[in-house]
C-alpha cells in the first residue's frame, strides 16, 4: 500500500516479484489479497489481478466487499470494465456473495466504461444499478 502511495513502482514490482517466488508467504486473508490484486492494478499487470484472484478462490478465501471492490476496480481502470461487470453479476448469481455487491463497486465499471467512452453501457450500468435497488451514500 505504502509502494501505491508513493508511487514507488520499482518497489512494488521487487515486491510482488518476491511475493509469488518460493519465499513469498502463504495467504490467508481477503484483506491480503485485496491489496495484491490492488498492487498488481496498479502496476497495469491484469494477468498478476486474475492470478491472485484465482487463487485466493482455490485457497477457499471467501472474497470481501473491499477484496471484490479491488478486483473489479483493477480490471475496470485497466480496459476491462466488461469484465467487471460480468464478475460483478457472477457475484449478484451467488446467495453467499450478492451481498457483496454495492454501488461503490458498480461504479468502478461505471469508470471503465466512461474512460472508453462507451456511453451506451454507461447509462446500461445505471439502469441495471436502479433495478437492483442499491443503497447509495451522500459523502
Amino acid at each position: 500500500e505504502a509502494c501505491i502511495r508513493t508511487s514507488r513502482t520499482d518497489l512494488l514490482t521487487r515486491y510482488l516479484k518476491q511475493q509469488r517466488s518460493a519465499r513469498g508467504v502463504t495467504i490467508k486473508s481477503a484483506h491480503t489479497y485485496g491489496s495484491l490484486i490492488r498492487s498488481y492494478g496498479f502496476l497495469n499487470d491484469l494477468e498478476g489481478v486474475w492470478a491472485m484472484w484465482n487463487e485466493m478462490q482455490a485457497r477457499g478465501v471467501a472474497p470481501s466487499c473491499i477484496t471484490l471492490g479491488c478486483m473489479v476496480e483493477a480490471v475496470s481502470t485497466n480496459g476491462e470494465p466488461e469484465a467487471g461487470l460480468s464478475l460483478i453479476h457472477q457475484m449478484l448469481k451467488d446467495k453467499q456473495t450478492r451481498s457483496l455487491v454495492n454501488a461503490v463497486i458498480y461504479c468502478s465499471v461505471l469508470k471503465g466504461f466512461s474512460h472508453r467512452k462507451r456511453f451506451d453501457q454507461v447509462w446500461a450500468v445505471h439502469e441495471e444499478m436502479r433495478k437492483q435497488s442499491l443503497q447509495y451514500s451522500i459523502v
